[in-house]
């Protein structure tokens, strides 16, 4: 059985022998970087300005079922930028 995982984010467990970790099934880096760059010149710009700066960015995916306050979303984002964080 062949099962989408992401090494370091997934807890880790004892797996049966017939399992096999795929890792992320996505493009190469480079693919998608340039990908990135044309189709969202903006983000790509806002994304090496902070690596040039060497800020965090952080990535925030809050789901599409679960319903959120806007302060709690807002509470989230102020939080992060105190820190030092660019949150998209």
């Amino acid at each position: 059985m062949l099962f989408n995982s992401f090494w370091g984010l997934d807890e880790a467990i004892a797996i049966p022998p017939n399992y096999t970790l795929t890792g992320p099934l996505s493009l190469p880096q480079g693919d998608l970087v340039q990908q990135l760059e044309a189709k969202d010149p903006e983000l790509f710009s806002w994304l090496n300005e902070a690596h040039d700066k060497n800020q965090k960015v952080v990535y925030i995916s809050i789901g599409s079922i679960a319903k959120w306050e806007d302060w709690s979303v807002q509470a989230m984002f102020e939080g992060l930028k105190k820190v030092g964080c660019r949150v998209i």
